[in-house]
């Protein structure tokens, strides 16, 4: 860890494979291989600071602020196919879109270094029995909103059956919720 310069929170982030999801040698050993093949550079002072108070802010409250947008144009896109895509996949859409065009915000900080993500994987809040599972659709940006709807309507199925396996769920750079689905038009996810 020290050779490395990694926090007890970078390791948190690795899946693990052993017994009660435990972290194994191979684990962590799949996941320095993983890193070592990724673009990676010298985090500045900057990126580290932001990321050291976006790990404290998990013991803190929350700001949240927003503005009302109009949907009429998605309204209209939306009309138009078959099947329909649910308006969260038009934001996923839009969010690895742009993660796409600005690397550096989908890059991970990890020790002090920050990795470039091969891959704009999108995790997607699903609401399962007994609590949220969060499926990954992998390559987002490489998936035209029609592939999108299929592949989100079978994770969202393998999500409620509890069918998901560690690799479905695991490496995300970033995650939608979709609140609208409760009647609400606001909400915070954590």
């Amino acid at each position: 860890m020290a050779e490395l310069q990694l926090t007890q929170a970078d390791l948190a982030g690795i899946a693990g494979s052993g017994n009660a999801g435990r972290v194994t040698v191979k684990d962590l050993e799949n996941f320095l291989g993983t890193i070592a093949t990724q673009t990676a550079e010298q985090a500045s002072a900057i990126r580290t600071g932001v990321a050291d108070a976006m790990r404290r802010s998990w013991t803190r409250p929350l700001a949240t602020v927003g503005v009302s947008v109009s949907l009429d144009p998605v309204l209209k896109d939306r009309a138009g196919r078959d099947p329909k895509p649910g308006p969260a996949l038009y934001v996923l859409r839009a969010l690895a879109l742009a993660l796409k065009e600005q690397p550096n915000a989908a890059a991970r900080l990890i020790g002090g270094r920050a990795i470039s993500s091969g891959s704009i994987d999108i995790g997607v809040a699903v609401e399962a029995q007994d609590g949220i599972m969060v499926p990954v659709i992998r390559k987002a940006d490489e998936t035209s909103l029609a592939d999108l709807t299929y592949r989100y309507a079978e994770l969202v199925e393998l999500a409620r059956r509890r069918r998901l396996t560690t690799e479905m769920t695991s490496g995300a750079i970033a995650s939608v919720s979709n609140f609208g689905t409760f009647g609400l038009e606001w909400g915070t996810p954590i």
